[in-house]
């Protein structure tokens, strides 16, 4: 990091994505839920709709505060490629990744992948998986914006802003932290895949310096896992497995 100076914008936009953004998922998330289970498609496609709306607002909120500060786009994660040995290492681990998410894929659509306990661990994502193809396509664009968008706000801004206080390390420890409390909405039980998946995306935009591959990577992850849970959602309902794809947290106060 390079010492640059820290404007009350940044600070405003750092509580509002840190703080504001969970904190509106967590008592939003509910309600949604509920529409989505009375209301079907109409209400599954506004969420995603909606979803993508505030994707680009936090993302050229995050642009337009990083060129307003005169800020180069190396030290947001958009340099060149150095070509270093760190940087091969981090694109072959994304590819690495990759990889193995395709292959899962194709084990899912094989049908070789059992579903005991599937329906517990879909359950509370009900309201974000797809299930007709214009919802799949709905939720590829989400799948794409979150790549672009959460990279940018919490691997690229607010990444810089902790790291400018306190150092690279602790900064990239407590983003990994920050991003996994701000899921909790999916319930809790989600938590700790979500910490390995921000870890490992936190150590590709240390390994590589940039955000091309995270982005990259956020993108086609949560673009398969939608596909995935598609998969298993209709594969549960053909061997008539119990599953309430539209229920609402129990941690969640005043759920169901």
């Amino acid at each position: 990091m390079n010492n640059q100076a820290i404007g009350l914008w940044d600070h405003l936009l750092v509580i509002a994505v840190v703080g504001g953004l969970p904190l509106y998922a967590w008592f939003s998330y509910p309600g949604a839920c509920r529409r989505v289970a009375r209301f079907g498609e109409s209400a599954r496609l506004r969420e995603y709709r909606e979803a993508v709306g505030w994707q680009i607002v936090w993302t050229v909120a995050a642009l337009i505060a990083w060129w307003h500060a005169g800020r180069p786009s190396s030290d947001l994660g958009f340099g060149p490629p150095s070509g270093g040995m760190t940087e091969v290492v981090g694109v072959a681990l994304g590819a690495a990744i990759l990889v193995f998410l395709v292959w899962q894929r194709r084990q899912v659509r094989k049908g070789l992948v059992s579903l005991d306990g599937v329906a517990e661990q879909l359950a509370n994502l009900g309201p974000l998986i797809p299930d007709t193809l214009r919802e799949q396509r709905w939720f590829r664009a989400v799948a794409v914006g979150a790549g672009v968008s959460e990279e940018i706000v919490w691997r690229g801004f607010v990444f810089w802003y902790l790291g400018e206080q306190v150092g690279v390390w602790p900064a990239a420890i407590g983003v990994t932290a920050l991003f996994t409390v701000a899921h909790a909405y999916q319930g809790l039980g989600h938590l700790p895949g979500i910490l390995v998946a921000s870890s490992l995306t936190m150590a590709l935009r240390l390994l590589t310096g940039g955000l091309w591959v995270p982005i990259l990577l956020h993108a086609a992850t949560d673009w398969i896992q939608g596909d995935v849970a598609r998969l298993l959602r209709r594969q549960l309902a053909a061997t008539s497995i119990e599953f309430a794809p539209d229920t609402v947290r129990d941690d969640t106060p005043g759920g169901a």
